[in-house]
C-alpha cells in the first residue's frame, strides 16, 4: 500500500487526495481482475452482449455495433489512460 501511496505522491496527487485516489485505482484494478475471472472478457460473453437487442433492451440494440471488443488489452490500456487523466492534478 505504501508503494501505491508513494507513486501517487510522486505523480503530484495532493496528500489529502491520495487515500481516495488509491481506492479509485484499487477498485479499478480489482474490478478488471474479477471480471477476468468471471469470464466477462471471453468471446462468449462478448457475443452475448452484442446479441441482446429485443424489445426489452433498446440500448443494447442501439449500441450493438459497439459492444464487441476485439482487443481487451487495448481496452484496459485505454481505460487506465482515462483513469490517469482523471486523477492527474490540474
Amino acid at each position: 500500500m505504501d508503494a501505491i501511496y508513494q507513486a501517487l505522491l510522486e505523480a503530484g496527487v495532493p496528500e489529502a487526495e491520495v487515500p481516495r485516489v488509491e481506492r479509485l485505482v484499487s477498485t479499478f484494478v480489482l474490478g478488471f481482475a474479477v471480471s477476468e475471472v468471471n469470464g466477462r472478457f471471453s468471446g462468449t460473453s462478448n457475443a452475448s452482449r452484442a446479441r441482446r437487442g429485443g424489445e426489452d433492451a433498446p440500448a443494447h440494440r442501439r449500441l450493438a455495433e459497439h459492444l464487441t471488443v476485439d482487443d481487451w488489452d487495448a481496452e484496459f490500456a485505454a481505460d487506465l489512460a482515462d483513469l490517469m487523466r482523471i486523477i492527474r492534478p490540474v
